[in-house]
């Protein structure tokens, strides 16, 4: 029976999208301007950028890497108690740092534990929209991504005045405090009710009650009462209703009596056995129909091109990486100040709030689909970056640069989740989504060692862009395969109804 959907695309939805608004723009503030807290580091506590460094990188690492494991965790408790887990687990975190004063002290607080915590508030954030909306899914997650933008342009004032009146120490306490409100804002997603269901997009949720009243009407209640009322029968123990005067009578036994009810006891307890046997292989059936309900999961996701989705953004985030760390000296070594190359990156971000949004109305629109959008965008991305040491030479043309680029990388993060649930269907995605954010954090550990080491190599900084164009490129290429695993382009994610009665059929068998 088709399933309702009274929250979907209207009504409480809106109110979910603000909180997936909000979540993202208070981890945006906190984590995207951890430059500044590195900064001050450097002045209060260590003077060596390269120990200082790994704070913020442990962090960024911490967030990433462990996107699959809260992904399990957000698919088990669900999206408000893994917000309200996310932000207490940061506010402990923060407040633990506000008291550390080495490196390994605020590493071990600031980054790991507060990293965990902004781990499970951004899978919410990433995944939640998708479960209350279906037409408006992809200008859903636009708006829920730019919340993260926001924080970062809101944040580093903010951020910046703390610093200059409370110190580094009074600066991370106050942000602890902010990060409480996380668990403020998961309150508002209130979990689903049964009638208001994901969405009509095929989920497996239902398939193991619909197998336990499968196993009750073979070996269920009724049949364990009829065995037990026919075993009282026939060993006299049910009430009779006898006369007081005819009980001497029945209550005597002759020695054939006496074995035929000893002959009929060992048959029941023979036939309870039995039953109790055939109860154990059932469960053991049911045991082996969850492991293949699991092998059925990961071969639609290998059929659908999931991993190679995952691939991509794993080129995706080499070649951004890549970019973002070496603008700075590449800039200054053409020789801009550094207020200009801090221009640069006003301009990328600005473009990349705007391309977020952009990305996620031009999605809703079929004869352009998601696919066409991720392979485009990271396309020209990575052409504009090719070409960039031919344009490195003026200011003006370096921030053409910056606009384009932060056009271009803007959108794909609005069709992550989209992507997702076309590819694997709305039952996995917080656990795909957490499958993404481990192939962010590999290509962010991997891509800057790289570019690195090219540039130590060649002596420029030009191969070095020209690396991170290819590796985008590549990304793009990835992006275009996609229609052929899936064999669809649709701006509507989930499972086919064929592949739900195949999980049903395989439950049922």
């Amino acid at each position: 029976m088709a399933r309702q959907k009274t929250h979907i695309d209207q009504g409480y939805s809106w109110v979910v999208l603000s909180a997936a608004f909000g979540i993202q723009f208070l981890v945006g503030m906190l984590i995207f301007n951890v430059g500044a807290i590195t900064s001050a580091i450097l002045e209060e506590i260590d003077s060596d950028l390269t120990r200082t460094s790994w704070v913020g990188a442990t962090l960024n690492a911490t967030i990433t890497l462990l996107g699959p494991f809260v992904g399990i965790f957000n698919r088990k408790f669900g999206a408000r108690v893994t917000t309200c887990v996310g932000g207490l687990i940061t506010f402990s975190g923060l407040t633990a740092a506000s008291f550390a004063r080495t490196v390994p002290g605020l590493i071990g607080t600031y980054s790991l534990l507060s990293g965990c915590g902004f781990a499970l508030s951004v899978n919410v954030a990433g995944s939640v929209p998708g479960h209350y909306f279906e037409k408006k899914r992809p200008i859903a997650f636009a708006v829920s991504m730019s919340g993260g933008g926001c924080g970062m342009f809101l944040g580093a004032p903010l951020i910046r005045y703390l610093l200059e009146t409370y110190n580094l120490s009074g600066t991370i306490l106050i942000l602890g405090a902010l990060s409480f409100h996380i668990c403020v804002v998961g309150l508002i997603i209130r979990p689903q009710d049964s009638k208001g269901a994901e969405t009509a997009n095929g989920s497996c949720e239902e398939l193991p009650v619909k197998c336990t009243k499968y196993q009750s009407e073979l070996c269920g209640s009724d049949s364990s009462l009829v065995l037990k009322s026919e075993s009282k029968r026939l060993m006299g123990d049910e009430d009779t209703n006898i006369d007081e005067k005819h009980q001497p009578e029945a209550n005597m036994f002759t020695k054939d009596d006496i074995e035929s009810k000893w002959t009929i006891q060992k048959a029941s307890s023979q036939l309870s056995d039995d039953v109790s046997a055939n109860a154990l292989d059932r469960t053991e059936s049911w045991e082996n129909t969850k492991c293949k309900l699991l092998q059925t999961h990961f071969s639609n996701a290998m059929r659908s091109g999931f991993l190679l989705y995952v691939v991509s953004i794993l080129f995706w985030s080499i070649g951004e990486s890549s970019c973002y760390l070496h603008l700075p000296n590449y800039a200054a070594s053409k020789g801009n100040s550094p207020t200009d190359s801090s221009t640069l990156f006003t301009i990328m971000g600005i473009m990349n709030v705007i391309s977020k949004l952009l990305a996620g109305f031009a999605a809703t629109d079929p004869a352009i689909g998601y696919y066409l959008l991720h392979m485009g965008t990271l396309g020209m991305g990575g052409l504009i970056t090719l070409v960039f040491p031919l344009m490195s030479n003026h200011f003006y043309l370096q921030c053409i640069y910056a606009a384009i680029f932060g056009l271009q990388m803007g959108g794909p993060n609005s069709l992550l989740s989209p992507i997702t649930i076309d590819l694997i269907g709305l039952s996995a995605i917080e656990v795909g989504f957490g499958m993404l954010l481990f192939s962010f954090g590999i290509g962010f550990l991997v891509g800057a060692p790289l570019a690195s080491t090219i540039f130590e190599v060649s002596g420029e900084y030009d191969y070095t862009f020209v690396f991170a164009g290819l590796c985008l490129i590549l990304a793009s290429v990835c992006g275009a395969l996609l229609p052929m695993f899936k064999g669809r382009n649709s701006s509507h994610g989930g499972q086919s109804s064929e592949s739900q009665h195949d999980l049903e059929t395989a439950c049922l068998t």
